[in-house]
């Protein structure tokens, strides 16, 4: 099952291009590999990048482990730069922005294989009307951070000065020293994290 069309990291300029952040250690899911698990008989990986393959054909996975296993998908593997590991999700946000060249970056977690083609085209229409903000997603039951779509330029500028400060690594305070913006969306259900195995289908 092939999803790459177009490399992450080539020289041709697009507008947008994406990542799927799966680079944790998924401990509350026995330490299984996330993305690569199956929720209604697709790994959710694949499902999330069918999604985001409305939007761009440029769609990368952020992964320190089973990388061979996302590339044999098809998927050009990202892993995390030596000096910004073990920072939770801004680790894959970092390498993402370093190795983005697009104007735009959108990111979705591995682990929400309902969310739609929908949700990232609302985000990349949001980042258009204000191209100097980070957006991100908001629903009834809160925020989702890594449902977003950044600046490259200034959020790789700002992030390499955030993770400089001596300060906790949240990506909610990394997105406000940018300066953000909140996407409500009303479809709470696409937006689920499948974190444990019973959550499976």
């Amino acid at each position: 099952m092939s999803i790459m069309t177009v490399s992450f990291c080539n020289d041709n300029t697009e507008e947008v291009s994406a990542l799927i952040v799966a680079g944790g250690k998924a401990e509350r899911m026995s330490g299984k590999e996330k993305g690569l698990q199956c929720f209604r008989g697709v790994p959710m990986v694949v499902s999330v990048a069918m999604a985001l393959k409305e939007v761009t054909s440029m769609v990368a996975v952020n992964a320190n482990r089973y990388q061979e296993d996302y590339e044999s998908l098809g998927f050009e593997v990202i892993a995390d730069l030596a000096d910004y590991q073990d920072v939770g999700p801004l680790s894959g946000v970092m390498a993402g922005l370093h190795n983005a060249k697009s104007q735009f970056l959108l990111l979705s977690p591995c682990d929400s294989p309902c969310v739609s083609s929908d949700a990232f085209h609302a985000l990349l229409a949001a980042i258009k009307r204000e191209p100097d903000k980070i957006h991100y997603i908001v629903t009834a039951s809160g925020r989702h951070p890594l449902h977003a779509v950044l600046p490259v330029s200034t959020a790789l500028s700002a992030l390499s000065t955030f993770l400089a400060r001596d300060m906790k690594k949240s990506v909610m305070a990394f997105y406000e020293l940018h300066g953000c913006r909140a996407l409500h969306w009303s479809e709470e259900t696409e937006l689920i994290n499948v974190n444990y195995s019973e959550q499976l289908e």
